[in-house]
């Protein structure tokens, strides 16, 4: 579940490149195979050594340079990437970042977004999947069987891997259950206003599961507080909004520090029964990259949602997992898959990300002079291989020495990447007037909805949105432990009692969120 949130939070808060948005740009093609050269071809020369792709002959690796855009103020300089995404944490993984986005995933009734109830004939009841991508079906989807669709939802990168769709469904099916009571509450609430107001609450929660039970997880007690990055004592609105900073996503952070994920990630899917947690079985992820239509399975949703909670991430350090670092997204057909790591050291590289150095120095973190210097950084075998991979240690590329350091105490990641996270996370909270602990504007929660909404939890949101599942560990970012993290029933999971939101009719004065 650890690396799902990071994904998740990714989606809200990471800058959306052409690698993920290339048929719309007219950029749906394999840079290899391309006759002739495009503009924003930049393909990655496979060297003949290569362990993996010499065995197939294989020399060249697509890959397409970020779509450019003009700098602050349309001042000269060198060219900067476009983030297609909203940089606020504000559910546009479920909503989408557009309006145009969003008006395809609303119902327009009763404040609803698109489901497709396929099992509704199944004797036992369960709840809906993702509405069908109809418009383009094939568009980043392997091997569709017919009649049967991708799924569509807020982010396009939905269909990519099995264990990040189960996220969006759930938050769908998390924002129809909430709209339907608030509605039931506020019978004189057109479906406008209960759309927003669901969106509204629906991105308070995120946010809140995000500074009290993912980041501190992440990047540790002592720099959540050094950044201001903790929740409010109760009762108390949060105060620092500032107009003038920019909560846009930093180089930094969208080419390397928040790709820190990737070394998390197993190589395969586990599946566990929902109701006993027991273990069923597993797949190999490059078989179902791309490949969602197993969701169409009765049940399928749980096994793979009850695996992610009782799966364990895979250890922070410079081993990526093979599934990812020579089979990702591999096609029918092919004998192999792209390079992840390979693509992030390209992506930091073609953007002109400094390297890990400079980072460390932008930290105020200890100086890095020579290669020994990484040595209480990272383990001693890593420093010698970067001292034979690169001439200097400025040129280290700042994703592979990342993901290459010590933990800190406390945290899950080295102290450069905690550090470039909290500064950005910072900037988020810090230049979000919506953000949801502030006081004082048009948006804000009362007091008491604040107090409901800081009830909110990921473990609230597998039990309530889950088919069956009859248990989960409170804190369901851990792994369940018998003493320190034990196993509850779902009934004794608080939810956020929406009362708070009832509105008289006759008080025209009240409050309109829209997010």
């Amino acid at each position: 579940m650890f690396y799902l949130i990071k994904q998740l939070i990714t989606d809200y808060a990471n800058a959306h490149f052409n690698t993920h948005s290339t048929a719309k740009e007219g950029l749906d093609f394999n840079c290899c195979k391309q006759p002739q050269a495009h503009p924003n071809c930049k393909p990655i020369v496979i060297p003949d050594n290569d362990p993996l792709y010499s065995r197939f002959g294989q020399k060249c690796m697509d890959f397409k340079r970020s779509l450019a855009g003009l700098r602050p103020n349309c001042a000269l300089g060198p060219r900067v990437h476009i983030n297609t995404i909203t940089s606020t944490i504000d559910g546009n993984t479920i909503y989408g970042s557009t309006k145009e986005i969003a008006d395809q995933l609303r119902t327009f009734k009763n404040g609803l977004l698109k489901v497709q109830d396929v099992f509704s004939s199944s004797r036992v009841h369960l709840k809906p999947l993702l509405p069908k991508q109809v418009i383009n079906p094939d568009l980043d989807c392997f091997e569709r069987p017919d009649n049967v669709f991708c799924f569509l939802a807020g982010d396009d990168r939905v269909n990519e891997q099995p264990t990040l769709t189960v996220m969006h469904t759930i938050y769908v099916r998390d924002h129809n259950r909430l709209a339907t009571k608030l509605a039931q509450l506020n019978p004189h609430w057109d479906d406008d206003r209960v759309y927003h107001e669901t969106r509204h609450l629906e991105a308070a929660m995120i946010q809140h599961v995000l500074i009290k039970e993912y980041l501190p997880m992440l990047i540790g007690h002592d720099i959540m507080v050094a950044y201001n990055l903790t929740e409010q004592p109760a009762g108390t609105y949060w105060t620092g909004y500032e107009p003038e900073v920019s909560p846009a996503i930093s180089q930094g952070f969208t080419t390397a520090a928040f790709r820190q994920g990737h070394t998390f990630i197993q190589g395969r899917v586990q599946l566990y029964d929902s109701r006993t947690h027991n273990f069923l079985d597993s797949i190999q992820l490059r078989r179902l990259f791309k490949r969602p239509f197993h969701y169409y399975k009765p049940g399928r949703m749980d096994q793979v949602l009850a695996g992610i909670v009782n799966t364990p991430a895979q250890s922070y350090d410079q081993f990526i997992t093979e599934e990812i670092s020579g089979f990702l997204f591999q096609e029918p057909g092919e004998m192999f898959g792209m390079d992840l790591p390979a693509i992030n050291l390209a992506r930091g590289r073609e953007q002109g990300t400094p390297g890990y150095t400079a980072y460390r120095d932008w930290c105020g973190l200890s100086k890095v002079r020579n290669f020994k210097d990484l040595i209480p950084i990272m383990s001693n075998r890593t420093a010698w291989q970067y001292s034979r991979l690169y001439k200097h240690v400025d040129d280290i590329d700042l994703w592979s020495a990342g993901v290459s350091e010590r933990p800190m105490d406390g945290a899950q990641i080295g102290s450069t990447f905690a550090c470039i996270i909290a500064r950005q996370f910072a900037n988020i909270k810090k230049g979000d007037r919506f953000w949801y602990e502030a006081g004082g504007f048009p948006s804000s929660f009362t007091l008491d909805q604040l107090r409901e909404i800081k009830k909110a939890t990921q473990a609230r949101l597998v039990c309530k949105n889950s088919d069956n599942m009859q248990t989960i560990q409170r804190q369901a970012l851990r792994l369940p432990h018998p003493i320190y993290n034990p196993r509850v029933r779902c009934d004794e999971i608080p939810d956020v009692n929406l009362k708070y939101w009832r509105e008289d009719p006759a008080n025209i004065g009240s409050f309109f969120t829209s997010s």
